[in-house]
């Protein structure tokens, strides 16, 4: 008991320190511990009961490959046994386990469970989280695989201490294939615990390439964005924010048109017309079965950000900053800088609200903006078919609508 005492209370002051201090001691404990392990013949047997008797929830199998993790040439199997993979037979004799190759799914999925719990109370013992992260979710296209992703979620939340699980998922994606076919239970968990992630800004992106480019050259070549342009690339982040995937893409066909001057740019070529007359012909199947598409917020706020992303440079407005602020009212915000008129702040507001409260209230967020600062400016964004009544009907409704108007913003219909 002595000696498991000493070695959990050695195990959380290693967590507790700065991340290379924290290896360093660790190892120095794992070193030690298999000393004391290997010391005495019987001595792995006696510390596996206590350790037993202490984490009683970790399952004795699990347990037993675990303390093997500090034998130096035990190490390498432990860690394929702990990830699931099917090691060899002779793999399996070295730890003493039983061989994966002839169990059945329904073994492998438990074996899986109890490792899961066994790492979720070691990491309660050391007051540490253990973060879980499910990503790609395009991937889970059967009814099948979602109902997995539901179940896992679940057997996480519920039996896993000290775990979290953490979902990425597009918004769009999360409505149109997740949020009906997953339970009620899974759906509250992760809508009520929900971040809305932006993309990266200029300098976020810039840092995001300097550190790729550092992984290949000096800190000096990094620094200054070698191969790039740096003006250039400054300027291509600027507009709008992009994703990490986006921002690596763009990197990477700028940079093949360094290396690769001759070479053409690889694209899809498309003429115009074809275009135009596909544009048409999806324009008119909506148009002609309109109950299929209700209005959507976010189907607007997509349009929208499309739209101020693609501002061509013939229009005279240049669209820098483009973000989605952290605010209840405010769709999108961008600076519109126009030779003539400077810099003015842009503030989109998108409402489909039938709730004369709730139009009031985003007109009045509208009002607050412009009222603020002097160069701000508020649209207003409706689709067409949530008109607002007029009077006498919404009769205080209609006239912060006139009020919203007189300060400067704008309503649109669409």
């Amino acid at each position: 008991d002595m000696m498991i005492e000493e070695w959990s209370s050695g195990l959380r002051a290693a967590l507790a320190k700065d991340t290379k201090s924290r290896i360093r001691d660790m190892v120095r404990l794992a070193k030690t511990s298999f000393q004391l392990l290997t010391r005495r013949p019987q001595a792995q047997v006696s510390v596996s009961d206590a350790l037993r008797a202490r984490f009683p929830d970790i399952p004795k199998l699990v347990l037993h490959v675990l303390i093997q993790y500090f034998a130096p040439e035990k190490r390498t199997a432990v860690l394929d046994w702990l990830k699931g993979v099917i090691i060899d037979e002779k793999e399996a004799a070295l730890l003493d386990v039983p061989d994966r190759i002839h169990a059945n799914p329904a073994m492998l999925e438990q074996e899986a469970r109890d490792i899961l719990i066994a790492l979720g109370v070691l990491m309660a013992a050391c007051n540490q989280p253990l973060a879980v992260c499910f990503d790609r979710l395009e991937n889970y296209d059967t009814e099948d695989k979602i109902r997995s992703l539901g179940k896992m979620i679940e057997f996480l939340t519920d039996q896993g201490k000290a775990v979290l699980p953490v979902v990425f998922v597009r918004g769009q994606q999360w409505w149109e294939n997740f949020s009906h076919k997953l339970n009620q239970q899974i759906i509250t968990r992760l809508e009520t615990n929900s971040f809305s992630l932006k993309g990266c800004n200029e300098e976020q992106a810039v840092e995001l390439v300097r550190n790729r480019l550092l992984s290949v050259l000096d800190k000096a070549s990094a620094d200054l964005l070698f191969p790039f342009d740096a003006s250039a690339l400054r300027s291509m982040f600027r507009r709008s924010l992009h994703t990490p995937r986006q921002v690596i893409i763009a990197a990477n066909e700028k940079l093949r048109a360094v290396l690769y001057p001759e070479q053409p740019t690889p694209g899809l070529v498309i003429s115009s017309n074809r275009l135009k007359d596909e544009f048409d012909k999806l324009c008119n199947r909506i148009r002609n079965d309109m109950d299929r598409y209700p209005p959507d917020h976010s189907r607007l706020r997509r349009a929208l950000k499309l739209y101020l992303s693609h501002t061509p440079p013939e229009s005279g407005v240049e669209i820098q900053a483009l973000a989605r602020p952290d605010d209840k009212y405010i769709d999108l915000q961008c600076k519109a800088v126009c030779e003539k008129s400077g810099a003015v702040s842009m503030s989109f507001i998108i409402d489909n609200e039938q709730n004369h409260a709730s139009v009031r209230a985003a007109l009045k967020r509208g009002i607050d903006i412009m009222n603020a600062e002097k160069a701000a400016k508020a649209i207003y964004i409706r689709d067409d078919r949530c008109l607002i009544p007029a009077p006498p009907q919404w009769q205080s409704t209609n006239e912060m609508l006139g009020n919203f108007r007189q300060k400067g913003g704008e309503v649109l219909f669409l």
